[in-house]
């Protein structure tokens, strides 16, 4: 499980940025500990990497 941190450091984002998405529901977390901490799935935050990634590669802009 990764903290918050943690997952905005892999994703190349703010931290808040994490926790907005997480929010929105385009990252999900678990809440732990009295404060409820988030914790991301290092999974899953692996897979949102592979799914921007693939969409800032050459090639993969939509024409109109």
């Amino acid at each position: 499980m990764l903290s918050t941190g943690e997952a905005a450091r892999m994703l190349g984002l703010h931290v808040n940025t994490v926790r907005r998405w997480d929010n929105w529901g385009i990252l999900y977390s678990r809440r732990v500990g009295p404060r409820g901490d988030r914790r991301f799935r290092k999974d899953e935050i692996e897979e949102r990497m592979r799914m921007m990634q693939s969409r800032l590669s050459p090639g993969n802009e939509e024409r109109n």
